[in-house]
C-alpha cells in the first residue's frame, strides 16, 4: 500500500490540496474528476473519484463483453 502527504494551500480565500502527479497516474484520477470526501471517525480522509454516467455505461458495456 502506497501512501502520500499532501499539504493544504492558501490561494486568498480559497484551500487549495494538491495531489501529486504520481498520485494522480496511479488512481486514473484527472482534472476535473469530481471525488467524494469520506471522512472517518479518527480524522483520517477517504477519497474517492465519483462515476460519472461515462463511467458506469463503460462498465455496463465491459461487463457485458
Amino acid at each position: 500500500m502506497k501512501t502520500w502527504t499532501a499539504y493544504i494551500q492558501k490561494d486568498g480565500d480559497d484551500l487549495i490540496l494538491p495531489f501529486p502527479d504520481d498520485l494522480l497516474q496511479e488512481l486514473h484520477w484527472k482534472e476535473g474528476d469530481v471525488l467524494k470526501w469520506d471522512v472517518r471517525p479518527d480524522g483520517s480522509i477517504i477519497l474517492t473519484r465519483k462515476a460519472t454516467i461515462w463511467t458506469k455505461v463503460k462498465q455496463w458495456f465491459a461487463w457485458r463483453l
